[in-house]
């Protein structure tokens, strides 16, 4: 949903940046937080299956997701583009860890 609706953007303090990296953050932010809900989404669905199929088993995570990705059809080639979001949603944060707004509390 934040890919989509562009919430991240209001964590961002977007006037110290330049227009390069103002874009850059845009667009890195978009791709980043789609393959992160992906990569969340996939492991949603296995833990519903697992909870309607097998209660016994433990709760699949994030590996047991890539795995499920990878034995796909096109699972390499869907694996390699869930990977490169993800590299890219780390790139968002560098850029965020930069420009993120600070939360100031009051004593």
């Amino acid at each position: 949903w934040s890919a989509v609706t562009d919430r991240f953007r209001r964590d961002l303090n977007l006037q110290a940046m330049s227009e390069t990296h103002r874009t850059a953050a845009i667009w890195l932010g978009r791709v980043g937080y789609a393959a992160r809900g992906v990569v969340f989404g996939l492991v949603g669905v296995l833990l519903l299956r697992t909870g309607y199929v097998a209660a016994g088993q433990s709760a699949p995570g994030i590996d047991e997701a890539l795995a499920a990705l990878a034995a796909a059809p096109f699972g390499p080639l869907l694996l390699g583009g869930v990977a490169l979001g993800l590299v890219i949603f780390g790139a968002f944060s560098m850029l965020s860890a930069r420009w993120g707004k600070t939360i100031r509390q009051t004593a």
